[in-house]
């Protein structure tokens, strides 16, 4: 109880009214800043103004060309150009829409090019003829198809115009299902080149034909009209997701360049453990999403494929708001101790009846009772931020977790109280050096520059892992850095799973279990080490 009291003591103390609206405004921008700089920076797409760009600049310089040299082959790029600019004025916003406006383009080319072979029959095109452009390689595509046709002409200029009527109607009618539809009709699903995704890369040898078939009938039998619906994404997720988990053997890993971004093979093996590991769990968390009709927002590999943003995404990066939290804490609290000397308070504090070593106690529980409080502040700040800004019916819903080889779906809310307590475990170390520090030094000033030093140290050692080991390779220095608690501050990319994370495990032994036991372990030495000089430090005011 005695205990308690020194908590209750700090509470009244620190949890001043300026002090909260302080923290709430500090948190408030960290929210603010750091959403719109992540969520801007992973998600922003220019690709529609940058294509306009470009079908400009090459409209313009082959007007030019053709004005010098106006042959028919300068002739029809510049007539690519002119419909791709017209086609570009309103720029289409969902992907399955823009490869049938370039299909419609296309379709135009060949028509143009059979108009030309028709008022002259002796023209021949240069299939031969280099051109740097994509207008050219349109050209001889067209140009070839239409010269290997055993189709009379204007039989084949009809065949394009009713193929093109049909996209028009596809265009108008608005309603993806009804593409996909299409393109089950024409069989055309399974092409190297799909039309019917905006991926050019799909490995056919990972996905059969009838896997294609069960994906894409989903669309249809559930009629969905949107590219961008997370139900629609989910299935293309899954028919895109890939992770090599390819395992060389040791003569494989020593003779392949791959040998180089790994400590040795034992740390190779290690990363292809994890990343097995987590293809297991990627696969299972879509294979569910997809049953259920579930938005999810675990997976973080990049997949290649456009991935939707939730509310969760969003508040999601509350957990990367770790060193900030334990700056605010640092600030507000670095004279937990050298404060109270300055304020010649301590010495009231030790003449009641409670030993220094439950002072101490008492004042770290306050800490991190103080860190999480504001964490969750924070989280509740990017909640409502979230929910504003995308809608808060996906907070609402459960997340989907992959446990005990099952996937399952838990509270939302109560899963990031839970990921906050996990982030918040290894900045303990660093707080609980900041009390040792506010124990011998009695100086608030030095407490929290050496504290801000360590936290900022922890933030940078974590990020340059790969420049370390370039300088330092595999020796006693990165292999100490594994055993000491600054590497694992930025619990989240841990939890999260991501490129970093991966990174990192094929050159040091880093785990998320491992980097908690390690802090906890420091904790206790720290703690160990301020009681022991707090009992034998005389208070003299």
């Amino acid at each position: 109880m005695k205990i308690l009291n020194v908590i209750k003591c700090e509470f009244i103390k620190n949890y001043t009214l300026k002090k909260i609206i302080s923290s709430l405004v500090v948190l408030l921008l960290s929210v603010i800043v750091s959403v719109e700089l992540i969520m801007g920076f992973s998600f922003s797409n220019d690709e529609d103004s940058n294509d306009y760009s470009i079908a400009e600049m090459m409209y313009q310089s082959t007007k030019k060309e053709v004005e010098k040299n106006p042959t028919l082959e300068n002739e029809f790029y510049l007539y690519y150009w002119k419909l791709s600019l017209e086609e570009k004025v309103y720029p289409v916003s969902e992907p399955w829409k823009n490869k049938i406006v370039s299909n419609v383009i296309d379709l135009d080319c060949k028509t143009f090019i059979i108009n030309q072979l028709v008022e002259n029959p002796s023209y021949s095109f240069d299939l031969e003829k280099s051109c740097g452009n994509y207008a050219c390689v349109v050209y001889k595509n067209s140009l070839k198809e239409i010269k290997e046709s055993k189709v009379p002409l204007e039989e084949l200029k009809e065949q394009y115009e009713e193929e093109k009527n049909s996209y028009k109607r596809l265009l108008e009618e608005n309603k993806y299902y009804r593409y996909i539809e299409y393109l089950l009709e024409k069989n055309e699903y399974t092409e190297k080149k799909n039309p019917g995704v905006i991926y050019d890369n799909i490995d056919e040898e990972r996905i059969t034909k009838k896997e294609y078939q069960k994906y894409y009938q989903m669309i249809v039998d559930q009629k969905l009209e949107s590219f961008s619906d997370y139900r629609v994404q989910n299935i293309f997720l899954r028919m895109e997701f890939y992770m090599d988990t390819t395992v060389y053997t040791l003569k494989e890993f020593t003779r392949s360049n791959i040998s180089f971004n790994y400590s040795n093979y034992n740390s190779y093996l290690r990363e292809r453990k994890v990343y097995r590991k987590l293809e297991k769990e990627y696969t299972a968390i879509l294979d569910y999403s997809i049953l259920h009709q579930k938005s999810q927002d675990s997976l973080l590999l990049d997949t290649g494929v456009f991935n939707y943003v939730t509310s969760k995404t969003v508040a999601d990066l509350v957990l990367r708001l770790g060193i900030v939290i334990l700056l605010l804490v640092i600030v507000t609290s670095g004279g937990i101790v050298s404060g109270e000397h300055a304020a010649k308070t301590d010495k009231m504090l030790l003449t009641e009846p409670i030993s220094r070593a439950k002072v101490i106690l008492g004042k770290f529980i306050y800490l991190v009772l103080h860190t999480y409080i504001l964490w969750i502040a924070a989280f509740l700040l990017i909640y409502f931020y979230a929910g504003f800004r995308f809608g808060f019916h996906e907070l609402l819903t459960p997340k989907l977790v992959y446990f005990n080889g099952h996937v399952i779906e838990v509270n939302y809310i109560l899963h990031m109280l839970l990921q906050i307590l996990i982030c918040e475990i290894p900045l303990l170390p660093i707080l609980s050096i900041m009390l040792l520090l506010s124990v011998t030094t009695f100086s608030t000033v030095i407490t929290n520059f050496v504290s801000m030093l360590l936290s900022f140290y922890s933030v940078l050692v974590g990020t340059f892992i790969p420049t370390l080991y370039s300088i330092f390779g595999s020796g006693t220095w990165m292999k100490f850095m594994e055993y000491t608690p600054f590497l694992y501050v930025d619990q989240e990319f841990m939890l999260k799973s991501g490129y970093t994370y991966l990174r990192d495990v094929g050159i040091i032994n880093v785990s998320p279990l491992k980097g908690i036991i390690i802090s906890i372990f420091a904790v206790l030495i720290a703690l160990s080490l301020t009681i022991f000089l707090y009992r034998k430090r005389d208070i003299k005011n």
